[in-house]
């Protein structure tokens, strides 16, 4: 079994790369500096069952991108609901305001139908602002079928709104 000296010197020579790696995933440094320590945590605690593999530094490299999809998983039910929101637009009559709050509404409930990928794709890319590289590199997919996904949903939303408000 590997001992405690060992853990730490190999740990030690590929923390800087794995804290620059979850810098680019993360917008805080603290954030990363989080990430990186749980990862250490769990190759040390999990050390009996890797101890073996041939790459250190890549199964550490795969279990921080691992831990930060889990993080961007659970962040997405940190975030409040849309529909929990209250809408407020300033200089539009009562009418109007109540007219915007139920299109957002039924936006909201026809992309809680889509598939899921494509409904996590619409709302990292239309909702959370996240642009389309960072999506594919969240989700394992190319840009390419990234922007295939976010067309369709879109299409898919455009439609079944127009239907639902004819």
């Amino acid at each position: 079994m590997m001992n405690r000296e060992e853990f730490q010197k190999r740990s030690l020579a590929i923390r800087p790369q794995l804290v620059q790696k979850a810098k680019q995933w993360t917008e805080q440094e603290e954030e990363a500096e989080d990430l990186v320590q749980e990862v250490l945590l769990k190759l040390w605690i999990s050390r009996t069952q890797w101890e073996q593999h041939p790459n250190f530094e890549a199964l550490a490299f795969k279990v921080l991108k691992n831990k930060n999809i889990d993080r961007f998983r659970s962040k997405k039910h940190d975030v409040a609901r849309m529909d929990e929101c209250e809408i407020v637009s300033v200089g539009k009559d009562p009418l109007e305001q109540i007219e915007a709050n139920d299109n957002t509404k039924l936006l909201i409930q026809i992309i809680d139908q889509l598939p899921d990928l494509q409904r996590m794709i619409i709302r990292l890319k239309d909702i959370e602002g996240y642009e389309i590289n960072d999506i594919a590199t969240l989700t394992h997919a190319s840009p390419d079928a990234i922007r295939m996904n976010l067309s369709r949903a879109r299409k898919k939303v455009k439609e079944l709104f127009i239907k639902n408000n004819t």
